[in-house]
């Protein structure tokens, strides 16, 4: 029989960001949630494990600076945990198939999840997180077919500290093998969204906001480079502006000078997320 357990904020924010981020691993629950050692944080989730809130599995860690074979554990909601995110919430919309994933689109995940703690973690005299929007709920079908929907990778909602003012960022996280079609085309679609103005009409977006930048965060600066060029002529008009950073850069300092803009004119000019460009 489980010990008995007893849920306190923090596994509560655990809960809710799960239900945002639909993957965390280890090494985000030790950053975000329990600031602890990785020994208790096994025995806690153990705990939520055995009574039905989160559930866990192995992942293997594909990255060159270290060997085959080695793991890590990756959590997602139980039915438990679900139920206690639809009392903080309301209501809460799950769908399994989130879950039934390839591991190349969980860590594609973790990444975003790691994007999410660096707005979280590192504070701002500027703007705060309203809400965080997951591919699920960010993506948005204004017509059919293919050329028909965005889908980011997510959605962050800011405020603006001093002012009752929401801004809306589409972020989207290249993978090292995109084809440049493949940018193009996204851009042509995130500008005919803005274009129609769909943002007034998302059901997931419950702020007012003008049309929402797309941020491209890539793994590499060549790669950063590479997207810079290949999408310089496409008309973005109708979007707030078009930004590109790298993973390093964003994770280390996610609201300050590190991204570039598209139609700048001083293409090395480096801007802050809110930043008009010029």
């Amino acid at each position: 029989m489980a010990k008995e357990i007893f849920l306190t904020p923090r596994e509560q924010e655990l809960f809710l960001d799960l239900y945002d981020l639909i993957f965390l691993d280890v090494d985000y629950l030790q950053k975000v949630i329990y600031q602890s050692s990785k020994p208790a944080i096994y025995r806690r989730t153990k705990l939520l494990e055995e009574h039905g809130y989160i559930t866990s599995f192995r992942l293997a860690i594909v990255d060159k600076a270290n060997p085959a074979g080695r793991s890590k554990n990756v959590y997602t909601l139980d039915s438990k945990g679900l139920e206690e995110v639809r009392e903080l919430l309301g209501e809460a919309r799950w769908d399994t198939r989130w879950t039934d994933r390839t591991p190349s689109h969980i860590y594609h995940c973790l990444e975003m999840a790691n994007v999410h703690a660096s707005f979280k973690l590192i504070d701002n005299d500027h703007f705060g997180i309203h809400e965080w929007l997951n591919e699920s709920r960010s993506q948005y079908r204004f017509a059919d077919g293919r050329d028909g929907q965005i889908k980011p990778d997510g959605m962050l909602l800011l405020k603006a500290k001093s002012h009752d003012i929401h801004a809306g960022v589409m972020l989207e996280l290249e993978r090292s093998k995109q084809r440049k079609d493949v940018s193009i085309g996204k851009l042509k679609r995130y500008n005919r969204y803005c274009e129609i103005k769909c943002f007034t009409d998302q059901e997931s977006i419950d702020v007012d906001i003008a049309a929402p930048r797309i941020v491209f965060i890539s793994v590499k600066e060549n790669e950063m480079r590479n997207l810079i060029l290949h999408t310089k002529d496409v008309n973005t008009s109708s979007t707030k502006g078009v930004l590109y950073t790298t993973m390093e850069k964003i994770l280390a300092d996610p609201y300050g000078k590190i991204f570039f803009a598209k139609g700048s004119s001083n293409p090395e000019q480096l801007y802050g997320i809110a930043d008009p460009i010029n």
